[in-house]
């Protein structure tokens, strides 16, 4: 179970100071805060402590913005924090692993020294270091062991945040078991931490002896050795970086609608710094009413349970998210499109004063949170009616614009000056407007099924006859006393209440011509009197809930009138007093209200721009995302190797003994504007188009010499890169091989070589060695060489011609016949 700790030497007070700061432009009204808020009694005087503003002068601070720093102090005297040892103990447990060590100088007696040193802390808080035998402050050691150590929180950007003093003494570690145990601690913080095998590194235990915190404006304090040894760091920090990253990044809006619901403080932009297991601190801007510059501090954000793990935390946070979206000072919030060219006030009898923001720049989305509708019926108005909602992009709800009555207006060609009859159903509509403008003539207006919250818009349409409002969020009716033609009004399943039936039956009293009303499936409607009490009070109408009104029900509910007014005084009393007894209580999961109105037509709404935009992908409408450029090291720290564009390449790093020569092959017509070349003395990168390619140098390079180039026939990019050693040959060639010569032929045949055989055959020298060996006719296969016939299987063919052969022309001898032989 979570406690707050008050700890004597800790101020509890979570920026308080920084409110100071940030309610305030000038001196003179953070010395009027002082006096306003940290006063106890008006009148009497207080002498001032802590931080103190000369020449203060006198200033008036305006009591609505006084009102909102006295409200905003309270919530952050009693918001739920960490104590301060779990919250110091936490602080180093996550810090990046680099602090700032004090000691004193050995080198120059009586100053003091400082480095920056990694350090690990191990289980009971208590840093380990590694230190070189050479560095200064191993020596200063050496000399003297008192030393103090300065961490900061892993999120720290200024005085605000938070940073821990230890002070104590840094020992050598002797035992070989504990400087395995250290090393393993330190090489889980740090893991590229090969310097720790190094034989003149020696390990370092820090004994804390006192803690001094610092936790921003007006938070600082001190902890004994035991308190901090004896805490443990919260588990939720250990990946609140993530969390706080990802709710930055994508869901700032969804911040900034916590802080205002939860602490009660309009805020421009949120920003969270740090979460643990019981809130979050989240640094706001926003800019006062009597000042003229925007002011930035820290605030603490409870959440609603203690976390326990990382599913913890997104429920949590999903859960105060979308409270905080659907209640903002008691009102609901709804979505709209926004594409104006000028700000507009809307909500005049609304419980908030909105803005419209113009958002017509072509690179952003037109959608904002920007209306609001009536309060559900267990919130109460809120006593300051104006908020101002800030830019918050979501799915957008569409309006009720002249575009879509003209597009909904086709059976009259589009035309709106003689249009008499729309049909606006099914739309999800949140409003009514520009009827008036461009509908004066409208008859027959079907608006049945939206989510439309008030009945306005409508008073100047003098012609309208019938008008259909069903299955809406309307709550009373109004709005419609101009409307003298009347004739017909369906507000079936809506959420006219008994508290709302005397006003909306009085407001129908100015439509003399309306005849037909239909209240069916209104909360109004579950009260048995209900129907009389409209027939004594609207003598014009002839039907209501599609059921005639005779003439002796209507004399009936006359005489009743008295005792029905009575019942419904009581009835409207008692709604508010069970309204006032469930504020704040959940409602019933599966319950029909407006608010669930709006969450199911919110969905449809989502659905539908889904489906939208899928269809402008595949018709190639939609906008491409930018595109993000690799960084130049990938996920393990190394330097990235890429060519993403895929273009031809060539890196010589061997032929040129002094530079590197880098050719890469863009397209030829392709303008210079687009390449981006930047070579570092490790590697060289060039980005065409948002295609990287980077290759990594084999030696390093002088940038500032280097000459890049291209070509102007075609195009292909070249870059010289000298060497920073350039008598440093990188690659060199391989020693010369000796060049084979090819067998020459024996130019004298050798004797016979005794073998196998008798096959070699050749001349011997006078010395009686063999000078050259023939090998012709070694080997013969006889799969290639045909055998050699013999001559007695040969025979000559004698032929004779016939003598009427003989005795024709030479043209008759055609060699190509074979010669016949002569009959015998």
């Amino acid at each position: 179970m979570a406690r707050k700790t008050q700890v004597p030497a800790l101020l509890a007070i979570a920026g308080l100071g920084a409110l100071s700061l940030a309610f305030t432009g000038n001196a003179a009204p953070r010395s009027a805060l002082r006096r306003g808020l940290l006063s106890r009694n008006a009148e009497e005087e207080e002498k001032p402590t802590g931080h103190q503003v000369k020449n203060a002068g006198s200033f008036q601070t305006d009591p609505e913005e006084m009102a909102l720093q006295q409200k905003v102090r309270e919530h952050q005297e009693n918001a739920v924090k960490l104590d301060a040892a779990t919250e110091v103990r936490t602080l180093v447990q996550y810090n990046h692993g680099f602090a700032v060590m004090s000691t004193n100088s050995a080198s120059m007696p009586g100053f003091p020294g400082g480095s920056v040193v990694g350090f690990a802390p191990d289980e009971k808080g208590r840093p380990l270091f590694s230190f070189s035998s050479m560095s200064s402050h191993t020596q200063d050691l050496m000399k003297d062991k008192r030393c103090s150590l300065t961490v900061a929180a892993k999120e720290f950007k200024g005085a605000a945040d938070g940073r821990v003093n230890l002070i104590g003494e840094a020992v050598p570690i002797e035992s070989e078991e504990e400087i395995a145990e250290a090393k393993a601690m330190y090489l889980k913080k740090h893991p590229k931490a090969f310097w720790v095998e190094f034989g003149d590194f020696t390990w370092y235990r820090m004994e804390v002896q006192n803690v001094r915190y610092v936790g921003g404006f007006a938070r600082a304090g001190g902890l004994s050795a035991e308190a901090y040894a004896g805490a443990t760091p919260d588990p939720i920090a250990g990946f609140s970086a993530g969390v706080a990253g990802h709710m930055n990044d994508d869901h700032r809006e969804a911040t900034m609608a916590m802080v205002r619901n939860y602490i009660g403080i309009d805020v421009e932009d949120a920003e969270i710094t740090a979460l643990d297991s019981l809130g979050m601190y989240v640094k706001v801007s926003r800019t006062p009413k009597a000042a003229d510059q925007m002011q930035q501090f820290k605030l603490r954000l409870p959440f609603i349970r203690k976390l326990e793990n990382r599913k913890d935390a997104k429920d949590v946070i999903v859960e105060m998210t979308r409270a905080s979206r659907r209640l903002i000072n008691g009102s609901y919030i709804s979505i709209a499109t926004v594409s104006y060219k000028s700000t507009r006030e809307y909500g005049e009898n609304h419980h908030t004063a909105l803005t419209r923001y113009d958002l017509s720049h072509s690179d952003r989305q037109q959608h904002l949170l920007i209306i609001t509708m009536a309060p559900p019926r267990n919130i109460p108005k809120p006593e300051n009616p104006k908020m101002s909602v800030q830019c918050c992009y979501f799915t957008a709800m569409p309006r009720l614009t002249e575009e879509l009555i003209r597009k909904r207006a086709e059976h009259n060609e589009g035309v709106l000056s003689d249009l008499e009859e729309i049909a606006l159903h099914q739309q999800e509509i949140e409003g009514i407007e520009s009827l008036e403008a461009c509908c004066r003539h409208i008859k027959i207006l079907l608006l049945q099924n939206n989510i439309i919250p008030k009945m306005e818009g409508l008073n100047k349409l003098k012609e309208l006859e019938y008008l259909n409002l069903a299955l809406n969020n309307i709550s009373k009716i109004e709005g419609i006393d101009g409307c003298e033609s009347l004739k017909k009004l369906d507000l079936t399943v809506n959420f006219v209440t008994a508290e709302d039936l005397e006003e909306s039956v009085y407001n129908l009293k100015a439509n003399m011509m309306l005849e037909d009303l239909y209240l069916t499936g209104n909360p109004c409607a579950d009260w048995s009197g209900c129907r009389a009490y409209v027939v004594a009070h609207l003598p014009q109408l002839k039907q209501l809930d599609a059921k005639l009104i005779m003439p002796r029900e209507r004399i009936k509910a006359r005489q009743q009138l008295p005792k029905l007014q009575k019942e419904l005084e009581d009835l409207a009393e008692e709604a508010r007093v069970k309204r006032l007894r469930e504020l704040g209580q959940p409602v019933d999961e599966g319950a029909y209200t407006k608010e669930s109105r709006n969450e199911m037509y919110l969905e449809l709404a989502e659905q539908k721009a889904e489906k939208e935009r899928n269809e402008r992908r595949r018709m190639g409408a939609e906008p491409k995302e930018p595109r993000v450029i690799p960084g130049v090291y990938n996920a393990r720290g190394e330097i990235r190797q890429c060519n993403e564009g895929k273009y031809n390449f060539d890196l010589d790093d061997w032929t040129h003994p002094d530079k590197i020569v880098f050719e890469l092959a863009v397209p030829k017509y392709l303008d210079t504007s687009a390449l981006d070349v930047d070579i570092n003395p490790s590697y060289i990168r060039v980005v065409v188009k948002d295609k990287v390619t980077q290759l990594k140098l084999s030696a390093e390079v002088r940038p500032d010499a280097s000459k890049v180039q291209r070509s102007r026939t075609t195009g292909v990019l070249h870059i010289d890169m000298p060497l920073l050693q350039p008598h440093q040959v990188k690659n060199p060639k391989a020693p010369a091989q000796p060049e084979l010569e090819p067998l020459k032929p024996a130019t004298e045949p050798t004797p016979a070589r005794a073998g196998r055989g008798g096959y070699l055959a050749g001349k011997s020298s006078e010395d009686g060695k063999a000078k050259t060996v023939s090998i012709q006719g070694i080997y013969q296969d006889p799969r290639r060489v045909a055998p050699k016939k013999p001559e007695s299987l040969l025979r000559e063919v004698k032929t004779t011609r016939a003598d009427h052969v003989g005795a024709g022309t030479a043209e008759d001898d055609d060699d190509d016949i074979p010669p016949l032989e002569a009959r015998r």
